[in-house]
């Protein structure tokens, strides 16, 4: 016994000094990733003013100069878009004691990513890689560790050994007495029977909780006592079978939750023992939970009916035009937006737009969007500058300050074979040609909400038989796969292009379903928007 415990306390001892050892491993390895992170942060705002430039030149001296400096022999940085800036790799010989370290696995390569803001905005991203080299700190730490267990050992032998059945005795009657404690305040029912179903021991708070004393079933057998006790016959049997299980049944008015357990003595079954919960106040709340859940999923069902009322987003008929449109909310209800409007003749006009956000919050902002652009459609039909003039003004002093509205207008008109339009949005009108060439219609303008006094200018362009016009939202491309790999603009245009042969509808659901495989889940993070004009 004596010998047993001395290794035990070995063990503890090895224990401690090797936890020691592994705390300053995680704390080295902390500094290591913070000291990334910060680097990385400052060189990328360092890079800010050439990104918001577009300055590639300037900004790729600076990448390759910090690659020269072996601060990182990786560093790429990209537009707010996902669009490559600049990037500088350099390779990393396999030679010495840096190579042997790497071909074992010991020294590996850390990533790190911190986005790019410029005048309080985020205009990019930057990722750099450098070389994890602590392994050598840890190499010269490693027989330190082992000199300090050597020493502890040591140390302890020149101290006397405590009287441990003492201490095991204090423990125990301390253990007993918060046992007891325990029980005397919480609503459970300790027991323990014999192989025949007699009860050895029936105590607990949770007796009286039904209506019995302490102590009153001992000595009575388990068949005796159903339908007093949460305790039935059919469970002892099963747990008489070695089995671990619970149950929860009722007693009286209260619900309990018994955990049966096989009552062993060298390794042979002599009973059961067990402990019941009484859980009625957790069903009730469970319960009461249920009903608020049902009365939200109504009031939800309500919401949804009415922000599709106010959608209204049926795809007309037009002579000349084939029109497809998709409509995704995230959720029950959510903020994008497609509003179909006449311009006139024979033209119609189209706005799509993105409330940042989703849900509730985003669809009543959303529908204010589309009171407004209603509104002022009657003033400013023919001049869609003036009207995003106008929209940006209101969304600027009536939206929640961050709520801001991602939009694009167009007019398209069959008999002139025209497009007009106007931009206060990130993602481009995109036009492709009937000889498949892309053109990215967008005005370096901010917003709608982002600026006070931003101007927008209508632009017109024409069009040919052939032609189709892609306006979208940024959630129909702003899906992940289980690599973590985004799909992006460029690639969702692609999906666009290869289905241009088939009706715009069937175009618009067939990107739709490929971005859907593409997800992780099949499920899309953000709102999803999107209308496709073909000319005839």
């Amino acid at each position: 016994m004596l010998k047993s415990g001395k290794n035990i306390i070995q063990l503890v001892i090895a224990l401690a000094v090797l936890s020691v050892f592994v705390l300053f491993v995680l704390s080295n390895e902390e500094r290591f990733q913070r000291n990334g992170e910060k680097d990385t942060e400052s060189y990328g705002q360092q890079l800010a003013p050439y990104l918001w430039d577009v300055n590639v030149e300037t900004a790729q001296e600076y990448v390759e100069a910090v690659g020269k400096q072996n601060n990182f022999h990786y560093v790429e940085v990209h537009h707010s878009d996902g669009e490559l800036f600049v990037k500088n790799a350099m390779v990393e010989a396999d030679e010495g004691l840096d190579g042997l370290m790497r071909a074992m696995g010991l020294m590996r390569e850390s990533h790190f990513l911190s986005p790019i803001e410029y005048q309080g905005r985020e205009i990019g991203v930057i990722k750099t890689a450098r070389d994890n080299k602590n392994i050598y700190t840890y190499m010269y730490m490693l027989p330190v560790a082992v000199l300090l267990f050597t020493v502890i050992l040591l140390f302890r032998t020149l101290v006397k050994d405590r009287n441990m059945r003492t201490d095991m005795e204090l423990d125990l009657n301390e253990s007993k007495h918060r046992l007891h404690a325990v029980m005397a305040g919480t609503p459970v029912i300790v027991f323990s029977m014999d192989q025949s179903g007699v009860f050895l021991k029936c105590d607990g708070k949770g007796l009286s909780k039904i209506g019995h004393e302490s102590s009153q079933f001992t000595g009575k057998s388990v068949e005796e006592c159903q339908g007093e006790l949460p305790i039935t016959l059919e469970d002892f049997k099963k747990a008489m079978d070695g089995k671990i299980f619970s149950r929860v049944r009722k007693a009286g008015s209260h619900s309990f939750e018994t955990c049966y357990f096989p009552l062993m003595r060298e390794e042979r079954q002599i009973g059961v023992t067990g402990v019941s919960t009484d859980i009625t106040t957790i069903l009730d709340a469970v319960a009461q939970l249920r009903e608020k859940d049902s009365e939200l999923d109504q009031e939800m069902q309500l919401a949804r009916e009415a922000h599709q009322s106010i959608m209204s987003t049926e795809v007309p008929s037009v002579d000349g035009l084939e029109i497809g449109m998709l409509f995704r909310p995230s959720l029950a209800v959510g903020g994008d937006v497609v509003r179909f409007h006449t311009g006139g003749g024979n033209s119609i006009g189209v706005t799509i737009c993105d409330i940042r956000g989703h849900g509730v919050a985003a669809a009543l902002v959303s529908a204010a969007f589309i009171y407004k652009l209603d509104e002022l459609l009657g003033d400013y039909r023919d001049d869609f500058g003036a009207l995003y003039t106008e929209l940006n003004q209101h969304v600027n002093r009536y939206f929640p300050a961050d709520r801001y509205a991602a939009a694009a207008t167009v007019r398209v008109d069959v008999e002139a074979k025209q497009l007009h339009y106007v931009t206060g949005s990130k993602e481009p009108v995109v036009l492709i040609r009937a000889n498949g060439t892309v053109e990215r219609l967008l005005e370096p303008t901010s917003v709608l909400g982002s600026v006070m006094n931003s101007d927008y200018e209508e632009k017109c362009v024409s069009l040919e038989s052939g032609d189709h016009i892609l306006l979208y939202t940024d959630g129909l491309y702003d899906v992940q796969d289980a690599q973590g790999l985004e799909l992006n603009r460029q690639q969702m245009i692609k999906w666009v292009q290869a289905g241009l042969g088939a009706e715009p509808q069937e175009v618009v659901d067939q990107v739709y379903r490929r971005a859907a495989e593409f997800s992780v889940n099949g499920k899309f993070r953000d709102d999803v928007a999107a209308v496709l004009i073909k000319i005839q």
